[in-house]
């Protein structure tokens, strides 16, 4: 059986962008401006398998934050779910890998598979959402940090209507600041790092939140 292939850039090409940024979110416009024109020049796409145990290349990752006015999406990531590093963490951020779309490349792949696994996840379909990308996580402190990088968007709707599809992966429902804060040690650590800029730290967010 032919392996998952995923969307990954080398290390090299990206660190002297993130060499300031171990661990955090890259938020300087034109720093995420250069990132995603080294990607779309230099992004290969390699096997899961060995990309997942590679810490000289990044698999990028669309990483959304969902809103539905005062409320945010957060999930919670049980066993039956692939990535065992992440079993019974709560998040707040939405995606996955990027894999080969036929015809697409680029920043349209990046998009066309952001689109994809939210239908996936939870059966939102593009025009029950408005994105905006707003900024870059990395983490290379931790073993799945060290072999992803994050594209962080938000994204609002007018909609509380959703459904996990994998509801034996993942369960979620809408949460006040309140109840996220208090998940916050359970919160996978890109999530830690959403919720630093959202409301622990200097705001990204231009909403009701901000």
């Amino acid at each position: 059986m032919q392996s998952e292939q995923v969307l990954v850039v080398a290390r090299q090409k990206i660190a002297s962008y993130l060499a300031f940024c171990p661990k955090g979110l890259v938020r300087d416009h034109e720093t995420i401006m250069t990132l995603l024109q080294t990607i779309d020049r230099d992004a290969i796409f390699r096997d899961r398998p060995e990309a997942e145990r590679d810490p000289f290349f990044k698999q990028i990752i669309p990483y959304v934050t969902m809103f539905n006015k005062d409320s945010v999406l957060m999930i919670r990531r049980k066993k039956k779910q692939t990535e065992e590093r992440l079993h019974d963490r709560y998040s707040i951020g939405h995606g996955g890998h990027i894999n080969p779309q036929e015809g697409k490349q680029g920043y349209r792949l990046i998009e066309a598979e952001l689109q994809r696994e939210l239908f996936e996840e939870l059966s939102l379909t593009p025009d029950n959402y408005s994105l905006k990308l707003c900024g870059v996580i990395n983490d290379d402190k931790t073993d799945v940090g060290s072999v992803h990088l994050g594209l962080w968007y938000i994204a609002e709707t007018k909609s509380e209507e959703f459904k996990t599809q994998e509801p034996e992966k993942i369960e979620g429902s809408w949460a006040s600041q309140q109840d996220v804060l208090e998940k916050y040690d359970r919160l996978e650590t890109w999530s830690q790092i959403v919720v630093n800029n959202l409301w622990k730290g200097p705001k990204t967010w231009s909403g009701k939140n901000a």
